[in-house]
Formats: C-alpha cells, structure tokens, sequence
C-alpha cells in the first residue's frame, strides 16, 4: 500500500514537471511591457504566413481563443491552419528597424511580436 501512494506521487510531480505553462495571447497584449524581454510560451492556430523570398526573416501569426499575435523567425514557417506551441522572447518592433522595415513592405503593422526560439506542432 505504501509502494503505491509513493508511486501514485512520483507519477503527479512527473506529470507536473511535464507541464509546459503557456500563457494567454490576450494577456500579453493587454500588458506588453510585463512580458518584454522575457520568454513566454503561448499556443495556438496558424492564421497567416509572411514568407519573405531571399531572407531569412519570417512571420507567422497565431490566434487563440484571447487573441492573435505575430511570431518572428528565422527557422523557417509552419504550414498555416495548424496548431503550434511557440516558445520565445517578446520584442518589440521598434527596437528592431529592420524586422518592422521587412513588414512595412507586406503592410503589416505590429507594435510587439514574439521571436522564436522552439516550435512544436
């Protein structure tokens, strides 16, 4: 009996540990500056693809149920209309003039966006 209440919590703090924390769209873009800098996790649905010929820059946005944000990348695209779990760095654009120059060319207009670091679908 001990054996197996001992088991039953190593398997929860595993399961715990597992976890990854991802971190709602909308609460980032409501207070951008809490999340600046900082790595975050967020998920959700592919809903554009900028694929920029001859760069290595890229965007894609991605939607959840609070709201959408753009991911910077320069680790290639994923598909749109697929769930992805992105993991980076919140920027903002106007800390980067040549990332908000290669949007203002698809007339794209963001104030933050997330610069990938890992991808998962």
């Amino acid at each position: 009996m001990r054996k197996s209440i001992v088991f039953v919590i190593i398997l929860c703090v595993a399961g715990l540990a597992g976890c990854n924390n991802t971190t709602k769209i909308e609460e980032i873009t409501k207070d951008p500056d809490k999340f600046l800098h900082r790595e975050c996790v967020v998920s959700g649905h592919v809903t554009k693809v900028i694929d920029v010929p001859l760069m290595q820059e890229d965007f894609f946005k991605i939607y959840d149920t609070t709201g959408e944000i753009w991911i910077y990348t320069k680790k290639g695209v994923p598909p749109e209309n697929v769930n992805v779990r992105v993991k980076g760095i919140l920027i903002r654009l106007i800390d980067a003039p040549f990332i908000r120059s290669l949007l203002e060319k698809f007339h794209v207009d963001i104030g933050c966006c997330i610069e990938l670091k890992e991808l998962d679908f």
